[in-house]
C-alpha cells in the first residue's frame, strides 16, 4: 500500500467508537506517533517543509520532512497537540489541533498553498483521531475514559470498560467482577498502568487499582499483540493516567448510589444467601487539580477520592456489615528538562482496611417467610482485611534523533493481604443436618482464614526504536524487561480447624456400612501454609514493522521469556527457560485506495507460574481431611470451641494431603516440564464507506498448545513399581483412599522424570520415568473459535452507534489457569488433572463459552445542554453438567476405583451415569439496557468553570436472568454412594437488579 493510501484511509477513519475507540495498536504502552505527508495545492510532495508540533505540557517537537515530504514524531505522550508547518515559498499552516491517544500511529495530510494563494488543510479539521493504525494487526479498542464516562452509561471499573470491546465478557462472580477475553479464563490477562505491570502475581486475578478518575486512556488489547507483550494469554488492559500541562485545572465529582435506588436482589436458597435483606450504599466525592509548577518544563496533577462505602449482607443465620471507607489518591509529576526529554513519577495508592462486623441473624431458625430482616442478633466479631498499597513509577522517555529513541522504567507494586478477626481462636463450624445440600453457619468466626502476607513487585524495563530504510521502511523496537516478586504467607483456618456437622441420608449407610441412615458425623479440616517465596521473570524482545510494497506491511517480532520459581527455602522450585514466542501480522491494502485492509496474524503467548503455585507445593502446608463419629450438637447454640465428643481415634475416613514439610523439588516437579502457551491465529478485513461508516468482520482461532497443573501419580508408581521387580505387596498402599495423593507440577498427558522416597526404605530417591500412558491423563484441551462483526458509526455532532456481533465456541476439557465449575481461583493448582477419575467427561463447553454477544451502544446530543447515552447487550446462556460421585465400575480394579473416588463428589458423573461437561443443564439468555442522562442546567452558564448532572439507570427493565446454577447433582454419602442434590440446577447468582448512580461534576 502507498503511504498517501494509508493516511487517506486513517483520516477518513477519523473516530471509530466516537472517543477514540478504534481498534487497538502494539506500538507503545504509554505514548504515540504523529506521522504524515506534507503538500501543496496539485498533491506534489513539499520536501524541506518545518513541522512542529506543540502541546500545552510542554512538549516540543520539530521534524523536517523528507524527500517524500514525510515526516514522523514518535514517543509523544498521549494528549492534544498544536502543529504548525510552514516552507520556503508557501503560507504558514498554523494552529492545527490533532489528538495522539494511547499507543497511537496517527497519520495526517497537510496540504500547503503558495504564497500568492490561501492556505488550506486538506483532511485534518482537529477531530479526534481514531487509534487504528493501518499497519497493526493488534484487536481491541482504546478509550479516553473521561469522555466513555461523561457519553455511555459505565460503571466505575477497568472490567467494564474492557467489556465494550469485541471478544470479551463477564467472567465467574466467584473470582470477583473481571472479565474473560477471547475464550481465556479471568486469570489469562495482565494489567499495565504507566508502562508498569501490576497484575496479581499471586493467582492473576485481577490488579492493583487506580481510582477511577485517576484514568486518562485504557487500552483493551483482545488479541493479536505484538512481541513487545507477554505474561498473558487472554488480553491486556493498558492504562495512562493524567498528567498536568500549562493551564491551571481542576475538578470535583460526586458519586452517590444509595440503596434505595436499588432494587432488591434475589435469596439464593443454594447458599441460604437471604439477598433481598442486603444494603448497599456508595457515596464518593473526588477531587482533582493539576497545573504548572515551572511553565513548559514541570507539571503536577493530583487527585483525592474519599470513599464511604456500606453493605449489609444476610444469610439464613448471619448478619455481616461491611465498612469500606479508606480514601484513594494518586499523583504524577511530569518534568521536560529540554525538548525531547521526559521524566515521569506516578505514585498511588489503593491501600484499603475493610472492616466487617459480624452477628447472629434468625436465632429461632424461622422459615424465609417468617422472618422480615429488620432484626440482628447477638453480636460475634469484627474481621479486618487489608487489600491494596502504594505504589510508584519512575519512566524517562529520550528522543535523539529522528531516527532513534529510548526509554526506562522502573516501578514498585505493593499488596497487602492481611486477614484478622477478634474472634481468630474460634473454628470454623456449619451444619449440613437441617439442609442437606447447603451449609448453615452455628460457629462464633467472622473470617473464615487469618492470615498475615504481602505481595511486592519490583520492576524494570527499557526499549528502544530504530527507524530505517533498507529494501522499504522499517521500524524496528526492541526492549527488555524483568520482575521480581516477592510473595509472604501465613495463613490458616480461622481457629486452626473446620468443622462440618452431616447426616447420612443413604437407605445403604454411608462410608462402606460404618454409619446407619439416619446417624450423624462431622467432616474434619485442618490447614495452615507459610513461608517467603520469590519468582523471577524476565523477557528480552524484538519487533519489526516492515513497509515491503506499496499495499503490503510484514510486522515479525519475537519474544524470550525467563521465569524462576523458588520455594520457602530459597531454592529453585521451577525454572522454564528460553520461551520463544514469534508473532507475525500482514496487512494488505487490495484495492490501493486506503479504504479496505485485510490482515493476518499468529503469534504465542506464554504464561508465567503464579506464585500460588510456590506457596501451596513448595511451602510448608499442612492439610488433613478426616470424617469422624461424635455424640451430636446443639444446632441452634454457637459454637466457640471445637466439637466434643468426637471419635478421634476411628475415623471414618482419614486423608493426609500434605504433611507440613517443604518438599524436595525432585519429589514435585517433572524434570522435563515446559511452560505453559496458547496458539493464535486472525484473519480479518474492514471497510470504510464514503459516509464514514466502518464494518469488519474478523475470525480468531486459539490453541491451549500446553498446560502446567500439578497431577496425582499414585497409580503410575505403582505401575512403574511393578515393572521395575517390586513385589505387589510392597506397593499396594500407594492406591488406597488413605495414603496421601503425591502431586506432581506437570505438563498433564506428557511422560513425566521424577523422583519418589515411597519406594526406599531409607528415605533415598529413586528416579522413575513415567510415560503418559501409566499416568493415564488426557491432553489438556481448550480450543476458542469466533467470529466477530463490529460497525461504527462516528459521532456527527448529534449522534453515534457502534456495536459488535461474537459467535464462539470455547471446547476443551480445561478452562485454565482457574475453574469456574467450582470457583477454584487455585492458580496452576486446580482440581482438573488431579485424578484420572476428575477428568472423565470433563471435555465439552467450558464456563466462558456464550455462543453468541451482541453488543450496542450510542449517544444522542439534540442540544447542547442534554445528551442521552445508551448500552445494550444479549449473551447466550452457559451449560452445565452434573457433579456427583464416582461410580465403583468406573475402573475394572475395585482398588483403583477406591483411590480415583478420593474427591467424594467431584465428578461429572450422577446417579451412577456418566454426565459431561455442558450437557444437561444452560442459564438464562443475558438481556440488559443501561441507559445515561447528562444535563447542562440553565444556573450552570452563570458558574465559572462547567458543571453537569447525570443519572446512569442499570439495566432499565430489572432483567432478572438466572446467571449461573448449582452444577453438584450429587452429595457424598460413602465410596462411590451419592444421594441427589436438592438443589441441583437451582440458581445461584442472577442478574445484578436495576440499580441507579447519580453523578454531579463541576471541572475547570
Amino acid at each position: 500500500m502507498t503511504f498517501r493510501s494509508i493516511l487517506k484511509f486513517t483520516l477518513a477513519f477519523t473516530v471509530t467508537f466516537a472517543l477514540g475507540m478504534g481498534t487497538a495498536v502494539a506500538q507503545d504502552y504509554t505514548t504515540g506517533t504523529v506521522e504524515g505527508v506534507v503538500q501543496d495545492e496539485s498533491g506534489a510532495i513539499v520536501p524541506g517543509a518545518t513541522v512542529s508540533i506543540t502541546s500545552d505540557r510542554g512538549v516540543r517537537r520539530s521534524a523536517i520532512t523528507d524527500n517524500e515530504g514525510f515526516f514522523r514524531a514518535p514517543r509523544l505522550p498521549i494528549g492534544s497537540y498544536t502543529v504548525n508547518v510552514s516552507a520556503v515559498g508557501y503560507n504558514d499552516l498554523v494552529d492545527q489541533q490533532i489528538q495522539v491517544n494511547i499507543g497511537d500511529s496517527a497519520a495526517f495530510f497537510f496540504t500547503l498553498e503558495s504564497t500568492s494563494g490561501v492556505m488550506e488543510e486538506v483532511f485534518v479539521t482537529g477531530t479526534r483521531r481514531g487509534t487504528w493504525d493501518f499497519t497493526s494487526t493488534t484487536t481491541g479498542i482504546s478509550v479516553d475514559v473521561v469522555e466513555l464516562a461523561e457519553k455511555f452509561p459505565v460503571q466505575r471499573n477497568l472490567t467494564d470498560i474492557a467489556l465494550f470491546a469485541p471478544g470479551t465478557q463477564q467472567g465467574d462472580l466467584a473470582f470477583g467482577n473481571l472479565a474473560s477475553f477471547s475464550g481465556g479464563s479471568v486469570a489469562e490477562n495482565a494489567y499495565y498502568i504507566n508502562g508498569m505491570n501490576v497484575t496479581n502475581f499471586r493467582n492473576f486475578t485481577g490488579s492493583s487499582v487506580v481510582p477511577f478518575e485517576f484514568y486518562q486512556q485504557v487500552e483493551v488489547k483482545t488479541g493479536g499483540y505484538q512481541a513487545e507483550f507477554g505474561r498473558s494469554i487472554g488480553g491486556f488492559t493498558n492504562s495512562v493516567t493524567k498528567s498536568g500541562s500549562n493551564e491551571l485545572h481542576g475538578g470535583i465529582y460526586m458519586v452517590y448510589e444509595p440503596d434505595y435506588l436499588r432494587n432488591p436482589r434475589i435469596d439464593i436458597p443454594t447458599t441460604g444467601a437471604w439477598n433481598s435483606f442486603d444494603e448497599d450504599d456508595n457515596f464518593e466525592l473526588i477531587g482533582e487539580v493539576s497545573g504548572p509548577i515551572i511553565k513548559d518544563r514541570l507539571f503536577f496533577y493530583a487527585l483525592y477520592n474519599h470513599r464511604d462505602s456500606t453493605q449489609v449482607d444476610v444469610s439464613r443465620s448471619r448478619w455481616i456489615a461491611t465498612d469500606d471507607g479508606d480514601p484513594f489518591w494518586g499523583a504524577k509529576i511530569d518534568f521536560i528538562p529540554f525538548d525531547g526529554h521526559h521524566f515521569e513519577l506516578t505514585a498511588w495508592t489503593d491501600e484499603t482496611i475493610v472492616k466487617t462486623s459480624t452477628y447472629t441473624f434468625n436465632d429461632a431458625g424461622l422459615p424465609r417467610e417468617e422472618v422480615d430482616g429488620s432484626e440482628r442478633g447477638s453480636y460475634v466479631g469484627d474481621g479486618f482485611t487489608h487489600n491494596g498499597g502504594r505504589n510508584e513509577i519512575y519512566k524517562y522517555t529520550g528522543v535523539f534523533t529522528d531516527w532513534f529513541t529510548f526509554s526506562a522504567m522502573y516501578g514498585i507494586n505493593r499488596f497487602e493481604r492481611t486477614a484478622q478477626a477478634s474472634t481468630d481462636a474460634n473454628p470454623i463450624v456449619f451444619e449440613r443436618i437441617t439442609f442437606a445440600n447447603s451449609s448453615t453457619t452455628i460457629g462464633n468466626w467472622t473470617n473464615s482464614t487469618t492470615s498475615e502476607g504481602r505481595d511486592k513487585r519490583e520492576a524494570w524495563r527499557i526499549d528502544a526504536d530504530f527507524y530505517f530504510n533498507l529494501m522499504g521502511d522499517h521500524h524496528v523496537r526492541v526492549g527488555y524487561d524483568q520482575e521480581d516478586l516477592t510473595a509472604i504467607e501465613s495463613l490458616s483456618y480461622t481457629g486452626g480447624e473446620y468443622w462440618r456437622y452431616h447426616l447420612c441420608r443413604d437407605a445403604n449407610g454411608c462410608f462402606d456400612g460404618q454409619l446407619a441412615e439416619g446417624e450423624e458425623y462431622v467432616r474434619h479440616l485442618i490447614y495452615n501454609v507459610g513461608g517467603e517465596f520469590k519468582v523471577e521473570q524476565s523477557a528480552l524482545y524484538i519487533q519489526d514493522s516492515w513497509e515491503f510494497s506499496d499495499n503490503w506491511r510484514l510486522n515479525v517480532g519475537i519474544r524470550n521469556e525467563t521465569f524462576k520459581n523458588l520455594n520457602a527455602a530459597g531454592e529453585p522450585f521451577v525454572e522454564a527457560d528460553n520461551q520463544i514466542a514469534p508473532r507475525i501480522g500482514l496487512v494488505w491494502d487490495p484495492t490501493g485506495d486506503g479504504k479496505n485492509r485485510v490482515t493476518a496474524f499468529y503469534g504465542r503467548y506464554y504464561m508465567p507460574i503464579a506464585a500460588n503455585t510456590n506457596i501451596r507445593m513448595a511451602g510448608s502446608e499442612n492439610y488433613i481431611q478426616e470424617y469422624l463419629r461424635h455424640n451430636g450438637f446443639d444446632a441452634r447454640t454457637p459454637v466457640i470451641d471445637s466439637p466434643t465428643g468426637v471419635d478421634y481415634d476411628n475415623p471414618l475416613e482419614y486423608t493426609l494431603i500434605s504433611d507440613g514439610q517443604i518438599p524436595d523439588p525432585s519429589e514435585i516437579k517433572d524434570q522435563s516440564i515446559d511452560p505453559l502457551f496458547s496458539d493464535e491465529f486472525i484473519l480479518g478485513y474492514e471497510h470504510v464507506f464514503d459516509n464514514d461508516w466502518i464494518v469488519g468482520v474478523r475470525g480468531m482461532y486459539r490453541d491451549l498448545g500446553r498446560q502446567i497443573d500439578d497431577v496425582g501419580i499414585n497409580p503410575a508408581i505403582y505401575a512403574w513399581a511393578l515393572e521395575n521387580g517390586y513385589a505387589e505387596e510392597d506397593v499396594n498402599f500407594l492406591i488406597t483412599r488413605d495414603e496421601p495423593i503425591v502431586y506432581v507440577l506437570t505438563n498433564p498427558g506428557t511422560d513425566m522424570r521424577v523422583a519418589t522416597h515411597l519406594l526406599s526404605d531409607d528415605g533415598s530417591l529413586v528416579w522413575m520415568d513415567l510415560t503418559a500412558e501409566q499416568l493415564g491423563y488426557d491432553k489438556p484441551k481448550r480450543e476458542y473459535k469466533a467470529l466477530e462483526f463490529t460497525f461504527n458509526r462516528p459521532f456527527d455532532g448529534t449522534w453515534d452507534l457502534n456495536g459488535s456481533y461474537t459467535y464462539s465456541t470455547v471446547r476443551g476439557n480445561t478452562e485454565g489457569v482457574v475453574k469456574s465449575d467450582n470457583g477454584q481461583d487455585d492458580a496452576g493448582l486446580t482440581q482438573d488433572f488431579d485424578l484420572v477419575g476428575v477428568m472423565l467427561n470433563a471435555d465439552g463447553p467450558l464456563p466462558t463459552e456464550n455462543e453468541h454477544r451482541f453488543k450496542v451502544w450510542g449517544s444522542y446530543q439534540p442540544v447542547e445542554w442534554f445528551r442521552v447515552g445508551g448500552r445494550a447487550i444479549v449473551q447466550s446462556p452457559r451449560k452445565y453438567g452434573c457433579i456427583g460421585v464416582l461410580p465403583n465400575n468406573t475402573f475394572s480394579d475395585p482398588q483403583r476405583n477406591t483411590y480415583e473416588g478420593r474427591y467424594d463428589d467431584d465428578y461429572w458423573f450422577c446417579n451412577g451415569q456418566p454426565t459431561p461437561r455442558g450437557s444437561q443443564l444452560e442459564s438464562d439468555w443475558l438481556t440488559q439496557l443501561d441507559l445515561s442522562f447528562t444535563l447542562i442546567p440553565a444556573f450552570a452558564e452563570k458558574m465559572p468553570g462547567q458543571f453537569q448532572f447525570r443519572i446512569d439507570v442499570f439495566n432499565v427493565f430489572d432483567a432478572d436472568a438466572k446467571t449461573d446454577l448449582d452444577e453438584q447433582g450429587e452429595n457424598f454419602e460413602g465410596q462411590g454412594v451419592g444421594s441427589p442434590s436438592e438443589f441441583y440446577g437451582t440458581p445461584t447468582a442472577y442478574q445484578t437488579p436495576r440499580r441507579i448512580s447519580l453523578v454531579a461534576q463541576w471541572k475547570f
